[in-house]
């Protein structure tokens, strides 16, 4: 599981930042950021999420640099909403949050290799 999120979430700060739900670059980052930060703590009574680096501007300049399509960017925006309302994890939940978290990655299907 752990693997998993950091994949995605690695996947999508790094190489997928450019695409997000604001009008504003830097929002878009933030609100990435904070989606990491987010399953982060919600995984912790679970286990560990190894950290991601994150550099906001490199993020931004990613956004501005993507091909991201309307399409990428609802995709994007699905995931970060869905991975900011999954529950807290505890060790009685972790299978069932697991089984969220999958859900949450299948936003990401079909996002196109330019975002």
């Amino acid at each position: 599981m752990r693997r998993s999120v950091l994949g995605v979430l690695a996947v999508l700060m790094l190489s997928a930042a450019g695409c997000g739900s604001s009008t504003s670059n830097s929002a878009v980052c933030d609100n990435l950021a904070g989606a990491l930060t987010n399953v982060t703590t919600k995984f912790a009574p679970c286990g560990t999420v190894p950290p991601i680096p994150f550099d906001k501007n490199q993020c931004v300049n990613s956004f501005n640099n993507n091909g991201c399509s309307d399409a990428d960017k609802t995709k994007i925006n699905s995931f970060v909403s869905c991975v900011n309302n999954l529950p807290t994890c505890s060790p009685a939940t972790i299978t069932a949050w697991q089984n969220s978290f999958t859900t949450c990655e299948a936003n990401l299907n079909g996002l196109s290799s330019t975002c």
